[in-house]
């Protein structure tokens, strides 16, 4: 029970979150449209973050419970960052977040700001909630010049979500993936 009730907060904190970039499914816009993810300090949880922090909680070291991590809660003092994308349809909510902090990353050693971090897609349906777990790149460098950006896109067609980063106009290598937001 606590599970559901844990999924039913974090749903609808993203739906009334504004600090998360978000598109419909049957929008429509172009399928190679980049955007650069949405990035989430959670150092100190407020609550635009408490979204990201109770879909991390277990890697934060916080409780799941929605009353628990109070406004202006920190997160065991450490510096956490989370790169989010979340798409909204009628009757779905996707949200895919790329968690970095100390101890959960390692770093790419062809690009020092681009770590390889956990990766989660929670998916909220009328057929319930899932959660997937993966990999992926985050970047760790301010935007700028030639400096490293991760960038995700929505292809409508094939119902995934597409990721890359970009550094001096090129795409950086073992940083591009497709995850589909179905549970397939």
């Amino acid at each position: 029970m606590r599970h559901w009730l844990l999924m039913f907060a974090l749903a609808m904190g993203m739906l009334g979150t504004a600090s998360t970039t978000s598109m419909a499914e049957n929008e429509p816009h172009p399928a190679k449209a980049w955007r650069p993810l949405t990035m989430v300090d959670l150092r100190l949880v407020g609550p635009n973050q408490m979204p990201t922090a109770r879909l991390w909680h277990d890697r934060l070291g916080i409780s799941s419970r929605s009353k628990s991590a109070p406004l202006g809660a920190t997160i065991g003092g450490q510096a956490a960052m989370a790169a989010n994308l979340v798409i909204r349809s009628p009757e779905t909510v996707v949200m895919l977040s790329i968690l970095q902090f100390e101890g959960a990353c390692e770093r790419r050693p062809v690009a020092p700001q681009i770590w390889i971090c956990p990766m989660r897609l929670v998916r909220f349906d009328p057929q319930g909630t899932t959660i997937r777990e993966g990999k992926a790149c985050f970047v760790a460098a301010s935007a700028g010049g030639a400096a490293p950006r991760a960038y995700a896109s929505y292809d409508p067609g094939s119902r995934a979500i597409r990721l890359g980063v970009v550094a001096g106009g090129e795409a950086v290598e073992g940083c591009s993936q497709s995850v589909p937001v179905r549970g397939e």
